[in-house]
């Protein structure tokens, strides 16, 4: 990077200070703040604004963060607060707009939002101001993804909650319990995650990271396990074990690869036993010991054996990665309930029973190791409004492990287990593209298997956080011919 530019409109927010020293640091570069001050004019924002960037040549990186916490109900707002909202909204668009102009192709614009105030489903009432802006600013991030993708500048949300740095706001006081900070998200981990976005290939586009802390809010199930569950005498000086379903090819082979590289031995389960060996076999010249295990876990009894080998051999569990999946398009009217149930079984059922028995040793394994349950999703399930015709069933499986992977963070969080959701688009694969390629799919714009091992090295490397979900995607949509509708589309607006 040679130029970023971070937009900010908060002076003293300490975690700005630390990505801009990082910045600075790690990659040499000159950042530029463009502040929002309510007290200048919009034409003399604008003015400070087109001086500055007169003389840049080139931005790389624009790092947007709106974190913005004013904590008052809509009724309590008066006029200035609200203008206020709106005002800041279109001085972020307009810089945008004319940031753009100096950005070339691999660039990166990075909005950073806070999750500080918000529930699954409502906003918590009093936060109208961030709210609106945050929604706004994702509804602007969300168009821009999809009309830069021609360009291949890549457009990316950090979502955080609190940051030790800046757990003194009151909102933050109010939502947080922040008396163990040792448990919050640290610069350390939204530097990370920039860093983890600059760094995909050029055909990757990380679209959005969840950060949450590890402590829980209001301590509401502080406990409720060990309260429960006999503690399990976890093996010491051993190295850390991870299970990977669907190991034999694919995703799940490549990610067996980067663990072993990671120094983890391995658990490999599939149901080809020739291409398990091939992969560990590879796996083992790094040193790895391996458990290779035939099963189909659309089975219970065989995801229970595959379990009881593994605790056998290791003792221990660090990392689960809910690989295996079964895609088979069918009309849900005419598809034959075996092939529905193997469906259901394979992709939600079978990983559910291998999580329940995994989150005692989980519990029990000390802080100072890996714990993480990462399942690997699909981004057709980021948005309610994405379907495929075929898919009723397959879609069902998925919306069912999102479910699942948000309700067990909130049980097993405190104990420093991380779990990940990831919103993965289509990988070059055979699953991934069997039955799927047409004239206008370039493979080479596709995820590929290394992009998926890179990105579960990220999550296991974040120090201080949960990366609860993580939306990996090809930087081009392969399902459009997309540089022929950019076409036709300026072809248009130029007469």
């Amino acid at each position: 990077m040679n130029e970023t530019i971070l937009i900010s409109h908060i002076d003293a927010k300490p975690y700005i200070s630390g990505i801009v020293d990082h910045l600075k640091t790690k990659y040499n570069t000159h950042c530029s703040m463009f502040k929002f001050n309510d007290n200048t004019s919009n034409q003399e924002r604008f003015n400070s604004v087109d001086e500055r960037l007169s003389r840049m040549n080139q931005v790389d990186c624009m790092i947007i963060d709106v974190s913005y916490h004013k904590f008052q109900t809509f009724q309590q707002l008066i006029p200035s607060d609200v203008q206020y909202v709106f005002d800041f909204t279109s001085f972020i668009a307009q810089i945008i707009h004319k940031v753009l102009s100096k950005m070339q192709r691999n660039s990166h614009v990075i909005f950073i939002k806070s999750l500080i105030g918000k529930t699954l489903t409502n906003p918590i009432c009093g936060t109208f101001a961030s709210q609106t802006i945050n929604g706004s600013i994702e509804g602007m991030f969300q168009s821009l993804y999809s009309d830069l993708q021609h360009d291949q500048i890549h457009v990316s949300t950090i979502a955080l909650s609190s940051v030790k740095e800046y757990c003194e706001h009151d909102i933050t006081q109010a939502y947080v319990c922040t008396e163990n900070k040792e448990h919050m998200i640290s610069i350390a981990d939204v530097t990370g995650s920039i860093d983890y976005i600059t760094s995909c290939r050029p055909n990757v586009t990380i679209k959005e990271i969840v950060l949450q802390s590890f402590q829980q809010p209001y301590n509401l199930f502080q406990n409720l396990y060990t309260q429960q569950l006999n503690q399990i005498s976890i093996p010491s000086n051993t190295k850390p074990v991870a299970i990977v379903t669907g190991a034999s090819q694919g995703m799940g082979k490549m990610t067996c690869l980067k663990l072993a590289s990671m120094g983890f031995d391995l658990v490999l389960i599939s149901r080809t036993k020739t291409l398990l060996d091939e992969v560990a076999s590879l796996c083992e010249q790094t040193g790895s010991k391996t458990l290779v295990h035939v099963a189909d876990i659309q089975h219970p009894s065989e995801v229970h054996e595959a379990f009881n080998q593994a605790i056998s051999t290791f003792g221990k569990i660090n990392v689960i990665f809910c690989n295996a999946a079964i895609n088979r398009r069918k009309l849900l009217a005419l598809g034959k309930l075996d092939i529905l149930d193997s469906m259901m079984n394979a992709n939600y059922q079978g990983h559910l029973h291998l999580i329940q028995l995994s989150i005692p040793y989980l519990i029990s394994t000390p802080s100072f190791e890996p714990k993480a349950i990462i399942i690997n999703g699909t981004n057709a399930v980021s948005s309610i409004y994405n379907s495929t015709v075929g898919t009723a069933c397959y879609m069902a499986s998925k919306y069912a492990l999102l479910g699942l992977s948000n309700s067990l963070f909130e049980e097993i969080r405190q104990y420093g287990i991380k779990v990940t959701y990831m919103f993965t688009g289509m990988v070059n694969t055979e699953l991934g593209t069997k039955n799927q390629l047409q004239e206008y799919i370039d493979q080479t714009e596709l995820l590929q298997t290394n992009d998926i091992a890179d990105c579960i090295e990220f999550i296991l490397n974040v120090n201080f956080a949960c990366p609860t979900h993580v939306n990996i995607a090809s930087s081009m949509n392969p399902r459009l011919n997309h540089k022929r509708f950019f076409d036709v589309l300026t072809s248009q607006n130029a007469t």
